[in-house]
């Protein structure tokens, strides 16, 4: 994540997400990257709700916790404890591991709230999401950092935490 933000020169469909540029989408310079900064304010409802120990998925600059894991320190190969933030990179090979990351460190005892595009048509969705604490659709789409105009996808709040019986709802942030 970086306080710019950034979407993969990847293809969606028939497009490819260069095609979303007049959305206001920026895209990056730096072919291959998927990251979307945390929007502040999300940051600061759920962090007054949890009080988060662990940013997850952040970097020098934008690190949201005092501890943090970066790209270099590799958050997929640490250990997650705690009660965590997650808002993941968003490409379809990175954001499963990092969904079946956050369920399986809730089973081991840590909370993990995280920041997800709803892709309800895929694997991971069905194998992880659906198995989480809650769930909360945000009403709007978010409007990530310098964005004009918000994202176009959908987005959740997931929590990943001991309970076993999800709970699905509807917020707006």
């Amino acid at each position: 994540m970086t306080p710019s933000n950034y979407i993969s020169s990847a293809s969606v469909g028939n497009r490819t997400l260069s095609d979303y540029s007049d959305i206001g989408v920026p895209l990056t310079v730096t072919r291959g990257s998927d990251e979307w900064a945390t929007p502040q304010h999300i940051f600061d409802a759920l962090d007054r709700e949890f009080h988060f120990s662990t940013d997850l998925c952040a970097s020098d600059r934008n690190f949201k916790c005092p501890l943090y894991f970066t790209k270099e320190t590799d958050s997929l190969k640490q250990a997650w404890t705690g009660i965590c933030f997650m808002n993941p990179p968003y490409s379809r090979t990175l954001l499963p591991l990092f969904v079946e990351k956050a369920y399986r460190s809730a089973r081991d005892g840590a909370a993990v709230v995280s920041l997800l595009p709803v892709r309800a048509d895929t694997g991971w969705w069905h194998d992880y999401v659906l198995n989480a604490s809650e769930i909360r659709f945000i009403r709007k789409r978010v409007k990530f950092g310098d964005c004009r105009k918000s994202a176009p996808f959908s987005s959740a709040i997931v929590i990943f935490g001991p309970s076993e019986s999800p709970v699905i709802r509807s917020v707006i942030l």
